[in-house]
């Protein structure tokens, strides 16, 4: 059981996946997935510093297809300084909960799981669903929700009705986390 002895948990997975039900699950379970959630139940703690250090790796949450990763000393330096962030603010969000298991979701936690691997005390939980199914759920939401996915980026590349966009942008999601597979602890698929 890779989660053993492990009380941080992240939830990664693409918008529409199945992320917020499962969180959901999680906080009746008594577990704290973060103060100051949104509507989409993403925790304000964390949220700064995934998009903070996935905008240092070149992209943004609905622009991923330019991360780079670079196997130099600036990006491991940079990415020590993001794991140590999110470690020390897991320690504050424990510390003002006085929970045993706490946590947090995000979907660009998802491009990040590379790094986020390498926190302590962490298990990362995936959630799967078909591509197919993800685009439809986005199509099918008003175009104002579907804006709502993507606070900041209106106009840098996301056409609100662009199905084949979605598409494209869903099989990048899909294709970071079949390459992140021995980093993910446990992955769950949404029927």
């Amino acid at each position: 059981n890779k989660a053993n002895g492990k009380k941080e948990i992240i939830v990664t997975g693409m918008h529409r996946s199945g992320t917020s039900a499962f969180t959901n699950l999680l906080m009746h379970n008594n577990i704290d997935m973060g103060p100051a959630k949104d509507a989409n139940l993403e925790s304000r703690l964390y949220s700064y510093d995934l998009s903070f250090f996935l905008n240092f790796l070149g992209a943004t949450w609905d622009m991923p297809f330019q991360i780079r990763r670079k196997s130099n000393s600036i990006y491991k330096h940079a990415a020590d300084l993001f794991i140590k962030k999110i470690e020390s603010r897991m320690r504050f969000h424990q510390k003002i909960t006085f929970k045993p298991f706490i946590g947090f979701k995000n979907p660009i936690s998802t491009l990040l799981i590379p790094e986020l691997s390498c926190i302590k005390n962490s298990v990362i939980i995936n959630i799967d669903r078909d591509v197919d199914e993800i685009v439809s759920s986005l199509m099918r939401r008003k175009p104002r929700a579907r804006l709502s996915l993507f606070p900041g980026h209106y106009g840098f590349g996301m056409e609100v009705d662009d199905e084949s966009r979605m598409f494209e942008l869903a099989e990048f999601y899909k294709k970071v986390i079949d390459e992140n597979r021995q980093h993910i602890s446990l992955s769950i698929t949404y029927d």
